[in-house]
């Protein structure tokens, strides 16, 4: 039978030998959320990625709805929510998150008004905006689309 490694490679232990794996971090959503909040107040979006797509859209659930989207703090849904925005800016608004900013109030802008008529009673649809439908499927662009060529 042939050797694959020789004998020093086989004496050292694996990690002198590749090198420690760091474990990548987990994002610092108090942070992102902190720096949100200040975008938010200054209204200044200019350096704004695609976790604080995620923090905005978090806000903003927490606001209309009256609670937290406590699916982001399960396993690595943040993460998972996080490549699905920038993906969301890149492919449909060219990388520019301020665009994608403003797909993310017009959301809310609509949301806001259908909330209230659930409340109110006027009307019976049920059914919240979730972080999947908000940036990985496109139902939502393609409203914000229509809407905004019906403005024109």
């Amino acid at each position: 039978m042939r050797r694959l490694l020789c004998t020093a490679a086989v004496e050292k232990p694996l990690d002198e030998f590749v090198g420690k794996v760091k474990k990548p971090r987990a994002p610092n959503k108090a942070k992102v959320r902190e720096q949100l909040r200040e975008m938010v107040l200054s209204s200044d979006f200019a350096s704004a990625t695609a976790s604080h797509l995620v923090a905005l859209y978090e806000w903003c659930h927490e606001q209309v709805y009256g609670a937290k989207p406590s699916e982001l703090d399960a396993g690595d849904a943040w993460k998972m929510a996080t490549f699905a925005a920038a993906r969301l800016a890149k492919d449909e608004f060219g990388g520019e998150f301020q665009r994608a900013i403003e797909f993310v109030r017009w959301t809310w802008q609509r949301e806001k008004a259908r909330e209230h008529a659930r409340r109110t009673g006027r009307n019976d649809s049920v059914g919240r905006i979730g972080w999947r439908l908000q940036f990985v499927t496109r139902h939502l662009v393609t409203d914000y689309r229509i809407d905004m060529a019906r403005k024109r």
